[in-house]
């Protein structure tokens, strides 16, 4: 079981380091202004349909619209993944916590 908890501190470890230099780098200034280096949100922004606007209604609710922009739907899908995350997170908590 040791090692099962150093893989888990380990993984746990990474994924910290990869999503905070994320967040560095996010923070980097650039001069989108020329025209001549686009922040990369601006790229992906031009591709998701950053305009529109959408509720939480129409990409939460029992009855999804179709008609959502991609922006919406890749919040939607990263939610659901970090509440998946979270739920393991706090399994795999529980259970060395009991061991």
């Amino acid at each position: 079981m040791r090692n099962f908890r150093t893989a888990a501190v380990a993984t746990a470890t990474a994924a910290t380091v990869a999503f905070g230099g994320v967040a560095v780098a996010s923070a980097e200034n650039t001069k989108a202004d020329d025209g001549e280096f686009p922040a990369l949100s601006s790229k992906i922004g031009a591709n998701v349909d950053k305009d529109q606007q959408v509720t939480g209604h129409a990409i939460l609710g029992e009855e999804k619209d179709k008609d959502n922009p991609r922006w919406g739907e890749i919040w939607r899908d990263g939610t659901v993944a970090l509440d998946i995350n979270s739920a393991i997170g706090t399994l795999i908590g529980a259970y060395n916590y009991t061991v």
